[in-house]
């Protein structure tokens, strides 16, 4: 599974002051998003974010529905590369691009993420 794409509708808990998408909400659907998305392509082994980095385009206002899109760029024997998008629904518009770079871990035990998978 190259991508994986969600579906998120902005509520008020999602917000900051101004009443558009928080910046850390999109930093912690990022890590979550493409971990999860990793998961589901490694499979059975463990690995730990390194990096995480997001670029803030465009507002996104409370009940506007947005499209996030994951993708594994690269898999490599030390390092998994991915990008994130997240869009608006109603134009497509861009709104945040984000990177998540993560390491895989020898000898470790990926269960939380295959429990969650099951």
């Amino acid at each position: 599974m190259d991508k994986l794409i969600v579906e998120l509708l902005i509520d008020e808990e999602h917000t900051n002051c101004k009443k558009t998408l928080h910046g850390g909400q999109t930093a912690a659907l990022t890590d979550i998003i493409t971990s999860l998305h990793t998961a589901v392509v490694v499979r059975d082994k463990a690995f730990v974010s390194v990096e995480l980095s997001a670029s803030y385009i465009l507002p996104v206002k409370i009940g506007e529905l947005i499209e996030i899109e994951s993708k594994i760029i690269r898999i490599g024997r030390k390092l998994i590369f991915t990008e994130i998008e997240f869009r608006r629904k109603f134009d497509g518009a861009i709104v945040v691009k984000g990177k998540h770079l993560l390491s895989l871990v020898n000898n470790a035990n990926n269960a939380n993420y295959n429990e969650i998978l099951r």
